[in-house]
């Protein structure tokens, strides 16, 4: 069975859930944890036995910006209609150019 290979952001007091749920589902596993708070990640990355812990590089506002996005493209296909997006959202730092790439994908690339 393919395992999908996800991470969880934010670290606070009710990420236990997320945390907890994941584990629940055969085909999920946590591969990394973030938080605007570097140690409340390092913290939770070792009481769940997660190989990378980093500072978040999403704010709330793209959060919900992806979110409106996402469901304005529902809404437009289900209506037949135009959708104009409200939020807007401040373009983020590039990614580094070391970011590691999933294990599926570099096996992919080095072929």
């Amino acid at each position: 069975m393919k395992k999908y290979n996800v991470g969880i952001l934010g670290c606070g007091e009710i990420s236990d859930i997320y945390f907890q749920t994941c584990e629940t589902f055969e085909i999920m596993q946590i591969k990394a944890c973030a938080s605007r708070n570097i140690e409340k990640a390092k913290k939770k990355a070792a009481e769940y036995n997660i190989s990378k812990a980093c500072k978040e590089r999403a704010s709330s506002e793209m959060a919900y910006h992806s979110l409106e996005a996402m469901t304005g493209i529902v809404r437009s296909s289900v209506l037949g209609e135009f959708y104009t997006l409200k939020s807007t959202c401040s373009k983020p730092s590039p990614m580094p150019k070391d970011f590691p790439l999933s294990e599926e994908r570099s096996e992919t690339i080095l072929r």
